[in-house]
Order: C-alpha cells, then sequence, then structure tokens
C-alpha cells in the first residue's frame, strides 16, 4: 500500500519535498495508517509529520481512550503531538447546527490552530475510496448536478490532501494489521440514524447483491464527472473574467448565458464566497426560473446553508442570512454650518448658508444639492431630519405636481434596506429634500435667490 500511496501523491502533486504535515488522527484504523505511512516515507521526501488529535467527548470513556491511543503512538515512535478536547454536542447546541457538522468543522479549526503553530504547510486527512464512494451515494440520495458526483476532491484550497483516495477501506485495514498499528473501532459508525452509516450499512450491501462492482462502477463515474466538469469550466472562465464584482453580478450579463453557464458561474462566486458550497438542482431549477421572469426586478431565494440569493434590480447579489431589523424611527434636529454623523443610520450631512453666485450650480457634485435659503427662513418653522413616513409625497423641481416618495424610491432602484436610513430633510410641515430622489419644487434655487443652503451629504453604507 505504501507504494500505492506514494504514487498518487506524486501524480497529484499532494506532498512536496520538505512539507510539514499536521495529520489529522482519531485512532481509527484509517488515520493511524495515514500517520504510520507519512512517518514511514518522511525521509524519503524530508517531512516533518505532527500528529493532531480533538477529543469531541461524544463517548464517554471510549473518546478518552482513543486520545490515550493515538498520544502513546506518537511518544514511542517520537511523532510531535497535539491535542484539544471540545464539547462537540455544547457546542452543537450553542450555533444550532448538527453534531457532524459542529464536529467537522471544530476539527478543521484545530488542524488549522496546529498549522500555524508548526508553520505547517499540509494538513492531511484519512478519507478512503469507500468514504467517497458512501459521499457520492449521499449527495445523490439529496440531489445533486455534476460537480456534486465528483465526491470528495484529493486536495482542497492547496493545503489540505487525502492521500488514501488511492485506497479501499480493506486494504487500510490489512496494512495495519500487517504492520502492527495499533487502532480503535467507533462503534457510532454502526450507529444507522446517521445517513452515511445506513448507506454503508444497509443500503450499499443491498445494490451489491444486484451488481458487485458497484462501487467500482461509482468511482469510475467520480472520474467522468471530474473530466466533464474540468471542459466545463475552461468554457466558463471567460465569463467569470468579465465580472468583477465578489459578492454580485449584473443581472443581464447573467441572463443572456445559457442555463448550465448560469449555473456554473453562480456556483464559482458562491464557492468564492463561502468555501466548499453545494447546491441541489431544485434550487438550480428555481434561480433560472427566477431569472427568466419578465418584469419583477426584486426577489429572493433561499438557497440553503444560511445563504440568500437575491435581485436587486440590475443585479443579482448573495450574502449571508441576517435576521431583519427594520431601521427604527429617527428624527434629528437640522443644523446650519456643522458637521452631522449619524452612526444609526449611517449617513454624514453637512448644510452651510452661502451668497448666491450665478456660477455656483456648475460647480455642484453629486453629493451636494442647492436649496433657496431665503425661502426656508421665511417659513419660521422647525426644520428637521427624519425618516420617511407612509404617503411622504414631494414635488420636485420642474415637476407640475406631488408624487409619493415611495414611487420615486422605486423609480431610482433604491434597495428596500436602505430607503428607510434615508434621511428626510423637512421644513415645518413640507419635505424640501431627499438624497436619491432630488430637491422640492417650493425650495428651488432661481434667478431670485440671493443666499442658497448647500448640502453635502454621504451615505457611508452604499460606498
Amino acid at each position: 500500500m505504501r507504494s500505492k500511496v506514494e504514487s498518487y501523491m506524486k501524480e497529484n502533486g499532494l506532498i512536496e519535498h520538505g512539507d510539514t504535515v499536521v495529520v489529522g488522527v482519531s485512532g481509527g484504523a484509517d488515520s493511524m495508517a495515514l500517520l504510520a505511512l507519512l512517518v514511514d516515507i518522511q525521509k524519503d521526501f524530508a517531512l516533518k509529520v505532527v500528529a493532531a488529535h480533538l477529543n469531541h467527548q461524544l463517548r464517554p470513556g471510549d473518546c478518552d481512550r482513543d486520545e490515550a491511543l493515538v498520544e502513546n503512538y506518537c511518544r514511542k515512535n517520537r511523532i510531535p503531538f497535539e491535542n484539544k478536547r471540545v464539547n462537540i454536542k455544547e457546542r452543537a447546541n450553542e450555533s444550532n447546527q448538527s453534531v457532524e457538522l459542529t464536529g467537522r468543522a471544530q476539527r478543521y479549526d484545530f488542524y488549522e490552530e496546529v498549522c500555524r503553530k508548526w508553520k505547517g504547510s499540509k494538513i492531511a486527512t484519512a478519507h478512503h475510496e469507500d468514504d467517497q464512494i458512501e459521499t457520492i451515494m449521499m449527495r445523490i440520495i439529496k440531489g445533486t448536478g455534476v460537480k456534486g458526483l465528483m465526491g470528495i476532491s484529493n486536495k482542497r484550497d492547496r493545503r489540505i490532501i487525502r492521500p488514501l483516495l488511492a485506497c479501499r477501506k480493506s486494504e487500510i485495514v490489512d496494512y495495519c494489521e500487517k504492520n502492527e498499528i495499533p487502532y480503535r473501532e467507533d462503534h457510532t459508525n454502526y450507529e444507522t440514524e446517521f445517513l452515511r452509516n445506513k448507506i454503508r450499512l444497509n443500503i450499499i450491501p443491498e445494490i451489491e447483491k444486484i451488481n458487485p462492482s458497484f462501487g467500482e462502477e461509482l468511482l469510475h463515474l467520480s472520474e467522468i464527472a471530474g473530466e466533464y466538469e474540468a471542459f466545463v469550466q475552461e468554457q466558463v472562465q471567460g465569463v467569470l473574467q468579465e465580472i468583477k464584482g465578489k459578492e454580485k453580478i449584473a443581472f443581464e450579463s447573467l441572463r443572456k448565458e445559457k442555463p448550465i453557464v448560469r449555473k456554473m458561474v453562480l456556483l464559482s462566486k458562491l464557492q468564492e464566497s463561502y468555501g466548499n458550497l453545494l447546491i441541489s438542482y431544485s434550487v438550480f431549477a428555481k434561480i433560472n426560473q427566477l431569472l427568466e421572469q419578465e418584469g419583477n426586478t426584486t426577489w429572493s431565494l433561499d438557497i440553503g446553508e444560511g445563504i440568500v440569493l437575491q435581485r436587486v434590480y440590475d443585479f443579482v447579489k448573495w450574502s449571508k442570512r441576517e435576521e431583519k431589523v427594520r431601521t427604527k424611527y429617527f428624527e434629528y434636529e437640522w443644523i446650519e454650518g456643522k458637521e452631522q454623523v449619524f452612526p444609526r443610520i449611517g449617513w454624514f450631512i453637512r448644510t452651510d448658508v452661502e451668497e448666491n453666485t450665478k456660477t455656483i450650480k456648475s460647480f455642484a457634485k453629486s453629493n451636494e444639492k442647492y436649496l433657496d435659503y431665503d425661502k426656508i427662513i421665511r417659513i419660521e418653522e422647525k426644520m428637521i431630519i427624519r425618516q420617511r413616513k407612509p404617503g411622504d409625497r414631494i414635488q420636485l423641481v420642474g415637476r407640475k405636481s406631488h408624487k409619493k416618495a415611495k414611487d420615486y424610491f422605486i423609480d431610482r432602484k433604491i434597495p428596500k434596506e436602505d430607503r428607510d436610513r434615508t434621511p428626510v430633510f423637512i421644513v415645518g410641515e413640507t419635505i424640501a429634500f431627499i438624497p436619491h430622489i432630488g430637491v422640492s419644487e417650493k425650495f428651488k434655487v432661481d434667478q431670485n435667490t440671493k443666499r442658497i443652503l448647500k448640502i453635502r451629504y454621504k451615505d457611508c453604507r452604499r460606498v
């Protein structure tokens, strides 16, 4: 098995001369075999091998015995050993995630910690071909695409490597027995409440009664899927090079592509943001349906794993789902000649009174607006900055009638989450100015204006 794994690592560029490899070791046959094998070849590759064991405290007594076995083996063979104890059930309850997902996240976080401590260049985990078969089966059952059929990659993020993906479980156990490598059995591997165990213990044996070579055929399918994926990715790269945004894509640039290209582009961008994310066929079908809709300029879709895909007018965006909290009502005094910063709504505002000149309007910037100050003070009422209210209306400069502020927000394609934060400038009972919308006809600067009120403003959250 040593020569097989060594060749596999060389062919796939998993190990480089002089690497420091952190090996995730649970105490089971797979990880103990991987640790022993890497120690066996470390002189040939000038490797530094470090064992990392996470005691997840899920099996009282057994977990401590697992830890002791790994620690004793490392001490006997002079292998650097790092361990950590984490109550996975408690962490799972705190994060509202499954025990499996929490355990996986905690393990990889710990491996990264050890990597930083030892200046490691690789993290090796003991996934093997049987794990690959089970993973592909799980994805088929849950619903997946071609990329999901590829299964577990032998290398991820240039750091995580899986050298035993060249071996079957039976080979690994034989290697341990022949080389007298100690290991422990995890009895939870035989509990069918977990889907992976149910597939391994119940479903695959039944399928193998029909086709004894089922496992090998599924591995071949994984290879074919990988070849197909590589070809499609080449076609998609041209589209991706035109996309500059990290968390958004122009709606029309996505819509014009064929469904398979849309899918691959979106998946690539989502994985860029959130790692090895998988999305089911049914979710992509819904996305395509939304992209084809006419006239619907805003929509939102939960695509799983806490991620929301949205169309916001001209863009498709994605973000982690957060509890939406409506901006509480705000009302501030409008103070002349002073910079006002409002952290709660994310706006900066400054108003100054200046003498009017014929050229002053020609120098106006995009974040500046001018109002007739004399018209404002003639009203002799309080000036405030407040949140929009239902029914707010404004007659813009040059318009003959009033129109709802809400309709202007929609026309200007201002996202819903930004509308409640946008300050509305009020003189008495009249709306004088709304950023993104414009100035009221009542307070416009004209040829008779002697003094102007210059308003400078900035929405700091939209920069």
